[in-house]
């Protein structure tokens, strides 16, 4: 299991030059995680409190970390996912949105599909304050996913299963113009995507190329709900 986190960037050359006592806690906590996942079982809110009090880059990869492995995301998830799209096109990005996101809260009411967007978005503010590439562009998708989830469920009570159907029919409103609110979350988290992982060195050039492209299209990072409309019209001419 301990892949997982070379296939997320999660843990980088930055987290060797801090003090001593906070690496031993990292790594202390790290190894809570690999012996979580080696036995499947156990307690995610142990490794957390190993890192409490922690806002180093290092700590942060930790909680994202969390976020991913309390989901169930697993090596096998996120090859799966990404072979979606090895083809790209608006279809292919929706079946990769529909893997990735986050399903642990029981749906079929706003209250878990209200759950499992508050999750996505707490991992992807975690993962981004990690500085790792790989790990904030995989985030700044799931959350996305479940913005979008939260949309349908938003706007018909009777929507809320969240099912790949559910993403095209919000990215169409959020295209058109039609629901703001959830084009400038959408373009708050494409903006910090931006900065984070496709300024240089891309982690995934299919995922930045849309990136790239909304924060183009949209003139700049200065306004998120442009960026947020550009992100989904751009996925519909794919």
């Amino acid at each position: 299991m301990k892949i997982f986190f070379l296939i997320i960037t999660l843990i980088f050359a930055s987290s060797c030059s801090e003090k001593t006592t906070d690496l031993d806690k990292i790594i202390d906590a790290q190894e809570c995680l690999d012996q979580y996942t080696v036995n499947n079982s156990g307690d995610l809110n142990v490794c957390l409190q190993k890192v409490e009090g922690l806002e180093t880059p290092a700590a942060y990869n930790i909680r994202c970390s969390v976020g991913y492995i309390g989901e169930g995301i697993t090596t096998t998830t996120l090859v799966n996912a990404f072979a979606l799209i090895e083809t790209v096109s608006a279809s292919s990005i929706e079946s990769f949105l529909d893997a990735i996101s986050f399903d642990a809260a029981v749906t079929g009411t706003s209250v878990g599909v209200n759950a499992n967007f508050a999750s996505a978005g707490e991992t992807n503010n975690n993962c981004a304050k990690s500085f790792a590439k790989g790990a904030t562009i995989l985030s700044t998708y799931s959350y996305i996913t479940n913005t979008l989830y939260k949309t349908a469920c938003d706007n018909n009570a009777g929507n809320c299963n969240q099912q790949a159907a559910d993403i095209g029919t919000s990215l169409v409103l959020v295209g058109l113009g039609s629901e703001n609110a959830t084009a400038a979350l959408i373009g708050a988290a494409v903006i910090q995507a931006k900065t984070v992982s496709c300024s240089s060195g891309a982690t995934n050039e299919t995922l930045c190329d849309i990136v790239d492209n909304a924060v183009a299209n949209a003139g700049g990072t200065s306004n998120p709900t442009a960026v947020g409309v550009e992100f989904a019209q751009y996925i519909a001419t794919l």
